[in-house]
């Protein structure tokens, strides 16, 4: 079941921390997870499913350039905008995490408190604790995240709005969402039950454009709090919860 965690550090701390998060009591499989998926947009599904295989071959052969990990600027920048947030050290998920060891942006957070979640198996065993799934069927119970974070991969989510809804349920009433996007210019509002729904290149169905994205956040009870901007068009955003 995409509900078992598995954590390649076996301290002891981490083990009695894990009784502190509640999962779903009949979670989804990420096999499950997918034909639902494919239920509801099968146009959509099938056209994303493509896309998704797209990524995978990239993100094994060339984790380097198309992964978050080793030295990289732009993590840097999301790592020192994240800082700015991080309030207290509390439960946080990371939605996308990938298939390598760490992501070089959460490399001074304490990793007996991140959970990461991502539809492909790590290659790299995680120093943190893993679960298997994706982000339109989050397999934790409600307001169980201080933090909920996502790095250049809510763009590859085939249901956005049913993501931000599972998103917004599992953070906690006080807890923050950050968000890394990279922004595009021109791009019209994502709709993936529209009958004309098509991939927008060869690994998203679309791109964010802050003209339509921060009214979604706004429709999903999503406060900004702060947002900011690098030359080279990436979005970072810290929300909270209305």
């Amino acid at each position: 079941m995409v509900a078992n965690i598995s954590s390649v550090c076996c301290s002891e701390s981490i083990e009695s921390k894990q009784t502190m998060l509640e999962m779903l009591e009949n979670p989804i499989s990420i096999e499950d997870a997918m034909a639902e998926l494919e239920h509801q947009v099968p146009k959509a599904y099938q056209i994303w499913r493509q896309l998704f295989e797209n990524g995978k071959k990239l993100y094994i052969e060339n984790p380097s350039s198309n992964l978050m990990v080793g030295e990289s600027k732009w993590a840097d920048h999301f790592d020192a905008f994240s800082k700015l947030n991080w309030k207290n050290k509390g439960w946080l998920l990371d939605i996308g995490c990938g298939i390598q060891r760490i992501p070089s942006y959460l490399k001074d957070y304490p990793v007996d408190y991140i959970i990461g979640m991502d539809p492909l198996m790590p290659v790299t065993e995680h120093p943190f604790q893993f679960v298997q799934g994706i982000a339109e069927f989050i397999p934790f119970k409600d307001e169980t995240f201080d933090y909920v974070i996502s790095v250049t991969a809510l763009d590859h989510v085939l249901l956005l709005d049913r993501a931000l809804k599972e998103i917004y349920r599992v953070l906690k009433k006080t807890g923050k969402l950050l968000l890394w996007v990279g922004g595009t210019e021109h791009t019209e509002m994502y709709n993936p039950y529209s009958e004309d729904v098509k991939a927008i290149d060869m690994y998203h169905m679309f791109h964010i454009n802050p003209s339509w994205f921060e009214p979604l956040m706004k429709e999903c009870l999503f406060i900004k709090e702060s947002h900011y901007q690098d030359r080279w068009g990436n979005h970072f955003y810290a929300y909270g919860k209305a």
